[in-house]
Protein backbone atom coordinates (compact mmCIF):
# COMPACT_ATOMS: atom_id res chain seq x y z
CA UNK A 1 0.00 0.00 0.00
CA UNK A 2 1.33 3.88 -0.98
CA UNK A 3 1.57 5.66 2.02
CA UNK A 4 -0.62 7.92 2.50
CA UNK A 5 0.61 11.93 1.50
CA UNK A 6 -2.40 13.69 3.54
CA UNK A 7 -4.37 13.18 7.15
CA UNK A 8 -6.96 10.74 6.56
CA UNK A 9 -10.48 11.90 6.12
CA UNK A 10 -13.29 9.96 7.50
CA UNK A 11 -16.55 10.07 6.20
CA UNK A 12 -19.66 11.42 7.28
CA UNK A 13 -21.68 8.95 8.63
CA UNK A 14 -25.72 9.85 7.77
CA UNK A 15 -27.60 11.12 4.69
CA UNK A 16 -28.01 14.72 3.35
CA UNK A 17 -29.97 14.12 0.12
CA UNK A 18 -32.95 12.23 -1.41
CA UNK A 19 -34.12 10.59 -4.52
CA UNK A 20 -36.26 12.41 -5.78
CA UNK A 21 -37.65 16.14 -6.33
CA UNK A 22 -35.69 19.04 -7.42
CA UNK A 23 -33.58 21.85 -5.99
CA UNK A 24 -31.42 23.86 -7.73
CA UNK A 25 -29.97 22.49 -11.17
CA UNK A 26 -26.33 20.89 -10.99
CA UNK A 27 -24.32 20.72 -14.06
CA UNK A 28 -25.38 18.10 -16.49
CA UNK A 29 -22.37 15.60 -17.46
CA UNK A 30 -23.32 13.80 -20.92
CA UNK A 31 -20.25 11.05 -20.40
CA UNK A 32 -20.26 8.33 -23.14
CA UNK A 33 -21.46 5.11 -21.45
CA UNK A 34 -19.24 3.82 -18.63
CA UNK A 35 -17.57 0.48 -19.77
CA UNK A 36 -18.79 -2.63 -17.21
CA UNK A 37 -16.28 -5.68 -16.66
CA UNK A 38 -16.39 -8.44 -14.03
CA UNK A 39 -14.44 -8.01 -10.27
CA UNK A 40 -13.39 -10.79 -8.89
CA UNK A 41 -10.55 -9.63 -7.29
CA UNK A 42 -10.00 -10.27 -3.47
CA UNK A 43 -12.75 -12.87 -3.38
CA UNK A 44 -15.51 -10.56 -4.33
CA UNK A 45 -18.05 -11.32 -6.85
CA UNK A 46 -18.73 -7.74 -8.27
CA UNK A 47 -18.44 -4.90 -11.38
CA UNK A 48 -15.52 -2.39 -11.91
CA UNK A 49 -17.48 0.63 -13.91
CA UNK A 50 -14.82 2.95 -15.77
CA UNK A 51 -16.49 6.24 -16.26
CA UNK A 52 -14.50 9.02 -17.69
CA UNK A 53 -12.99 10.29 -14.45
CA UNK A 54 -13.80 7.14 -12.26
CA UNK A 55 -13.24 3.02 -11.28
CA UNK A 56 -15.91 1.96 -9.66
CA UNK A 57 -15.99 -1.35 -7.89
CA UNK A 58 -18.93 -2.55 -6.89
CA UNK A 59 -20.94 -5.18 -5.25
CA UNK A 60 -24.23 -3.37 -4.91
CA UNK A 61 -26.91 -5.84 -5.11
CA UNK A 62 -29.35 -3.13 -6.13
CA UNK A 63 -28.40 -2.83 -9.28
CA UNK A 64 -30.86 -0.09 -10.32
CA UNK A 65 -29.35 2.28 -7.83
CA UNK A 66 -25.57 0.69 -9.37
CA UNK A 67 -26.98 2.32 -12.51
CA UNK A 68 -27.17 5.42 -11.42
CA UNK A 69 -23.71 5.87 -10.48
CA UNK A 70 -21.87 6.82 -13.18
CA UNK A 71 -23.99 10.00 -14.14
CA UNK A 72 -24.07 10.85 -10.18
CA UNK A 73 -20.25 11.14 -9.99
CA UNK A 74 -19.84 12.19 -12.96
CA UNK A 75 -21.99 15.38 -11.93
CA UNK A 76 -20.36 15.52 -8.48
CA UNK A 77 -16.90 15.82 -10.51
CA UNK A 78 -18.11 18.60 -12.22
CA UNK A 79 -19.18 20.47 -9.31
CA UNK A 80 -15.61 19.83 -7.91
CA UNK A 81 -14.58 21.38 -10.67
CA UNK A 82 -16.31 24.66 -10.10
CA UNK A 83 -15.31 25.09 -6.46
CA UNK A 84 -11.86 23.96 -7.25
CA UNK A 85 -10.38 25.55 -10.89
CA UNK A 86 -8.22 23.35 -11.74
CA UNK A 87 -6.70 24.31 -15.43
CA UNK A 88 -4.72 21.22 -15.91
CA UNK A 89 -6.35 17.63 -16.94
CA UNK A 90 -6.97 14.56 -14.90
CA UNK A 91 -3.92 13.05 -13.22
CA UNK A 92 -5.55 9.78 -13.77
CA UNK A 93 -8.91 8.29 -12.93
CA UNK A 94 -10.39 8.45 -9.03
CA UNK A 95 -10.87 5.01 -8.05
CA UNK A 96 -14.62 4.53 -5.77
CA UNK A 97 -15.23 1.24 -3.79
CA UNK A 98 -19.00 0.65 -2.75
CA UNK A 99 -20.07 -2.65 -0.96
CA UNK A 100 -23.26 -3.96 -0.63
CA UNK A 101 -22.91 -4.85 3.29
CA UNK A 102 -20.75 -3.25 6.04
CA UNK A 103 -19.18 -6.68 6.12
CA UNK A 104 -17.73 -6.81 3.14
CA UNK A 105 -16.64 -3.47 3.55
CA UNK A 106 -15.12 -4.49 6.91
CA UNK A 107 -13.16 -7.48 5.61
CA UNK A 108 -11.83 -5.13 2.49
CA UNK A 109 -10.72 -2.67 5.15
CA UNK A 110 -9.72 -5.04 7.37
CA UNK A 111 -7.21 -6.84 4.54
CA UNK A 112 -6.15 -3.52 2.84
CA UNK A 113 -5.83 -0.91 5.54
CA UNK A 114 -4.93 -2.57 8.37
CA UNK A 115 -2.57 0.03 10.27
CA UNK A 116 -5.87 2.28 10.78
CA UNK A 117 -8.41 -0.68 10.60
CA UNK A 118 -9.16 0.13 14.52
CA UNK A 119 -10.04 4.07 13.64
CA UNK A 120 -12.37 2.78 10.46
CA UNK A 121 -13.74 0.24 12.16
CA UNK A 122 -15.53 2.48 13.96
CA UNK A 123 -17.42 4.18 11.27
CA UNK A 124 -21.12 3.02 11.52
CA UNK A 125 -22.31 4.03 8.41
CA UNK A 126 -20.54 5.54 5.17
CA UNK A 127 -17.02 4.94 4.36
CA UNK A 128 -13.17 6.65 4.67
CA UNK A 129 -11.09 8.38 1.95
CA UNK A 130 -7.06 8.24 1.80
CA UNK A 131 -5.62 9.96 -1.25
CA UNK A 132 -7.96 9.22 -3.83
CA UNK A 133 -9.37 6.16 -2.95
CA UNK A 134 -12.62 6.14 -1.07
CA UNK A 135 -13.85 2.75 0.55
CA UNK A 136 -17.47 2.78 1.29
CA UNK A 137 -20.43 0.53 1.82
CA UNK A 138 -24.30 0.61 1.59
CA UNK A 139 -26.95 1.97 4.46
CA UNK A 140 -29.76 3.27 2.20
CA UNK A 141 -29.77 4.84 -1.34
CA UNK A 142 -29.72 8.47 0.06
CA UNK A 143 -26.55 7.79 2.88
CA UNK A 144 -24.73 6.40 -0.23
CA UNK A 145 -25.10 9.24 -2.65
CA UNK A 146 -24.39 11.60 0.49
CA UNK A 147 -20.81 9.91 1.54
CA UNK A 148 -19.73 9.00 -2.62
CA UNK A 149 -20.35 13.27 -2.62
CA UNK A 150 -18.61 14.01 0.14
CA UNK A 151 -15.94 11.19 -0.49
CA UNK A 152 -15.43 12.03 -4.28
CA UNK A 153 -14.56 15.90 -2.81
CA UNK A 154 -11.39 14.30 -0.68
CA UNK A 155 -10.80 11.88 -3.71
CA UNK A 156 -10.86 14.87 -6.53
CA UNK A 157 -8.56 17.07 -3.74
CA UNK A 158 -6.26 14.38 -3.14
CA UNK A 159 -5.90 13.42 -6.83
CA UNK A 160 -5.61 17.41 -7.95
CA UNK A 161 -4.12 19.24 -5.26
CA UNK A 162 -0.50 19.15 -3.87
CA UNK A 163 -0.80 21.93 -1.52
CA UNK A 164 -2.30 21.27 2.08
CA UNK A 165 -5.58 22.39 2.42
CA UNK A 166 -6.36 22.76 5.95
CA UNK A 167 -8.81 20.07 7.55
CA UNK A 168 -11.46 22.65 8.52
CA UNK A 169 -11.74 23.87 4.69
CA UNK A 170 -11.25 20.17 3.72
CA UNK A 171 -13.63 18.72 5.62
CA UNK A 172 -16.38 22.03 5.52
CA UNK A 173 -16.46 21.46 1.71
CA UNK A 174 -16.78 18.00 1.57
CA UNK A 175 -20.06 18.08 3.45
CA UNK A 176 -21.08 21.30 1.60
CA UNK A 177 -21.02 18.94 -1.42
CA UNK A 178 -23.45 16.47 0.10
CA UNK A 179 -26.61 17.42 -0.12
CA UNK A 180 -27.80 16.17 -3.44
CA UNK A 181 -31.07 15.63 -4.71
CA UNK A 182 -31.49 12.74 -7.71
CA UNK A 183 -34.52 13.55 -9.50
CA UNK A 184 -35.78 12.27 -12.99
CA UNK A 185 -33.25 15.09 -14.71
CA UNK A 186 -30.29 13.63 -12.91
CA UNK A 187 -28.12 14.88 -9.94
CA UNK A 188 -29.32 18.38 -7.67
CA UNK A 189 -27.08 20.19 -5.75
CA UNK A 190 -28.38 22.24 -2.70
CA UNK A 191 -25.16 22.75 -0.46
CA UNK A 192 -26.72 25.53 1.93
CA UNK A 193 -29.59 23.38 2.53
CA UNK A 194 -27.85 20.02 3.74
CA UNK A 195 -30.82 19.31 6.48
CA UNK A 196 -28.84 16.42 8.02
CA UNK A 197 -25.94 19.11 8.96
CA UNK A 198 -28.59 21.89 9.67
CA UNK A 199 -30.17 19.62 11.97
CA UNK A 200 -26.66 18.25 13.80
CA UNK A 201 -25.85 22.11 14.04
CA UNK A 202 -29.49 22.54 15.76
CA UNK A 203 -29.06 19.93 18.09
CA UNK A 204 -25.82 21.27 19.16
CA UNK A 205 -26.79 24.68 19.67
CA UNK A 206 -29.33 22.81 22.41
CA UNK A 207 -26.85 21.11 24.07
CA UNK A 208 -24.26 23.85 24.67
CA UNK A 209 -21.98 22.21 22.32
CA UNK A 210 -20.54 24.73 19.68
CA UNK A 211 -17.02 24.84 18.95
CA UNK A 212 -15.25 28.24 19.06
CA UNK A 213 -14.32 29.18 15.41
CA UNK A 214 -10.81 28.83 16.94
CA UNK A 215 -11.71 25.25 18.00
CA UNK A 216 -13.04 24.73 14.04
CA UNK A 217 -10.41 26.26 12.58
CA UNK A 218 -7.47 23.89 14.59
CA UNK A 219 -9.96 20.77 15.26
CA UNK A 220 -8.67 17.08 13.72
CA UNK A 221 -11.74 14.87 12.88
CA UNK A 222 -9.88 11.61 13.91
CA UNK A 223 -8.58 13.16 17.33
CA UNK A 224 -12.43 13.74 17.82
CA UNK A 225 -13.94 10.49 16.91
CA UNK A 226 -11.08 8.66 19.56
CA UNK A 227 -11.88 10.59 22.09
CA UNK A 228 -15.01 11.91 21.97
CA UNK A 229 -17.20 9.42 19.26
CA UNK A 230 -19.17 9.71 16.36
CA UNK A 231 -21.57 12.18 17.87
CA UNK A 232 -18.79 14.75 18.56
CA UNK A 233 -17.49 14.56 15.23
CA UNK A 234 -20.58 14.88 13.42
CA UNK A 235 -21.32 18.34 15.46
CA UNK A 236 -17.82 19.13 14.01
CA UNK A 237 -18.72 18.53 10.69
CA UNK A 238 -21.72 20.22 10.89
CA UNK A 239 -19.89 23.84 12.03
CA UNK A 240 -17.28 22.90 9.46
CA UNK A 241 -20.38 23.11 6.73
CA UNK A 242 -21.71 26.14 8.11
CA UNK A 243 -18.07 27.96 8.08
CA UNK A 244 -18.21 27.19 4.20
CA UNK A 245 -21.41 28.30 3.93
CA UNK A 246 -21.03 31.53 5.93
CA UNK A 247 -17.79 32.38 3.84
CA UNK A 248 -19.71 31.74 0.32
CA UNK A 249 -22.61 32.90 0.81
CA UNK A 250 -23.39 34.33 4.33
CA UNK A 251 -23.82 38.19 5.31
CA UNK A 252 -25.23 39.11 2.12
CA UNK A 253 -21.98 37.44 0.55
CA UNK A 254 -19.88 39.84 1.43
CA UNK A 255 -17.07 37.10 1.35
CA UNK A 256 -17.52 35.65 -1.59
CA UNK A 257 -14.46 37.09 -3.75
CA UNK A 258 -12.41 36.40 -0.97
CA UNK A 259 -13.15 32.93 -0.70
CA UNK A 260 -12.72 32.33 -4.48
CA UNK A 261 -9.55 33.77 -5.00
CA UNK A 262 -8.66 31.66 -1.95
CA UNK A 263 -10.15 28.45 -3.87
CA UNK A 264 -8.11 29.87 -7.26
CA UNK A 265 -4.95 30.34 -5.38
CA UNK A 266 -5.31 26.74 -3.91
CA UNK A 267 -5.47 25.23 -7.16
CA UNK A 268 -2.86 26.84 -8.74
CA UNK A 269 -0.63 26.10 -6.09
CA UNK A 270 0.31 29.58 -4.25
CA UNK A 271 -1.93 28.61 -1.32
CA UNK A 272 0.87 27.89 0.68
CA UNK A 273 3.16 30.78 0.55
CA UNK A 274 0.49 33.12 0.96
CA UNK A 275 -0.99 31.57 4.28
CA UNK A 276 2.67 31.02 5.35
CA UNK A 277 3.05 34.50 4.92
CA UNK A 278 0.65 35.45 7.55
CA UNK A 279 1.62 32.78 9.86
CA UNK A 280 4.95 35.01 10.06
CA UNK A 281 3.53 38.65 9.88
CA UNK A 282 1.45 37.50 13.07
CA UNK A 283 4.28 35.18 15.10
CA UNK A 284 3.06 37.37 18.08
CA UNK A 285 -0.40 36.27 17.91
CA UNK A 286 0.73 32.31 17.43
CA UNK A 287 -1.68 31.70 15.22
CA UNK A 288 -1.52 28.14 13.45
CA UNK A 289 -1.47 27.56 9.49
CA UNK A 290 -5.13 26.52 9.92
CA UNK A 291 -6.43 30.21 11.93
CA UNK A 292 -3.96 32.64 9.48
CA UNK A 293 -6.43 31.45 6.66
CA UNK A 294 -8.80 33.64 7.76
CA UNK A 295 -6.44 37.03 8.34
CA UNK A 296 -4.56 36.31 4.67
CA UNK A 297 -8.17 35.86 2.99
CA UNK A 298 -11.12 37.24 4.84
CA UNK A 299 -10.74 39.48 7.85
CA UNK A 300 -7.83 41.49 9.64
CA UNK A 301 -10.60 41.29 12.54
CA UNK A 302 -10.87 37.84 13.28
CA UNK A 303 -12.94 38.83 16.31
CA UNK A 304 -15.76 40.15 14.32
CA UNK A 305 -15.03 37.70 11.41
CA UNK A 306 -15.94 34.94 14.91
CA UNK A 307 -19.10 36.73 16.06
CA UNK A 308 -20.75 37.08 12.71
CA UNK A 309 -20.06 33.35 12.11
CA UNK A 310 -21.41 32.16 15.40
CA UNK A 311 -24.45 34.76 14.18
CA UNK A 312 -24.56 32.88 11.13
CA UNK A 313 -24.74 29.60 13.11
CA UNK A 314 -28.06 30.45 14.77
CA UNK A 315 -29.62 31.36 11.44
CA UNK A 316 -28.88 28.57 9.36
CA UNK A 317 -30.12 26.10 12.46
CA UNK A 318 -33.32 27.94 12.12
CA UNK A 319 -33.28 29.89 15.52
CA UNK A 320 -32.80 33.55 13.68
CA UNK A 321 -35.60 34.66 11.41
CA UNK A 322 -33.75 37.18 9.26
CA UNK A 323 -30.19 36.81 8.02
CA UNK A 324 -27.61 38.20 10.37
CA UNK A 325 -26.03 41.20 8.71
CA UNK A 326 -22.89 42.56 10.39
CA UNK A 327 -20.19 44.69 8.77
CA UNK A 328 -16.34 44.25 9.88
CA UNK A 329 -14.23 47.34 10.72
CA UNK A 330 -11.39 45.80 9.48
CA UNK A 331 -9.53 46.75 12.65
CA UNK A 332 -6.94 44.22 13.99
CA UNK A 333 -7.92 42.33 17.14
CA UNK A 334 -5.92 42.22 20.28
CA UNK A 335 -6.40 38.33 20.55
CA UNK A 336 -7.26 36.43 16.67
CA UNK A 337 -10.17 34.19 17.06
Amino acid sequence: MQKTKRPIIIAGWAAAVALAGCTSPGPRHDAASPSVHPWTDAGFNGRKITTDHFHIFSTLRDHEFEAALPRFLESCYTRYRETLPVDNAPAKKLTTYIFGTRAEWADFTRRQYPERFDIYARIESGGFTENDTAVTFLVTRAGALATLAHEGWHQFLGAECQTFVPPWLNEGLAAYHEAVSFGSNGPDFSPRHNTFRMNTLREAIQRRRILTLREVLTADVGTIIRREGNRAAQEYYAQAWALITFLRHGNQQRHRPAFDRMMRDVADGTFDARVGSAVLRHRGADLSFSEAVLPTYFSANVDELARAYHAHLFYVAGFMRSRPRIQASGASPRHPI
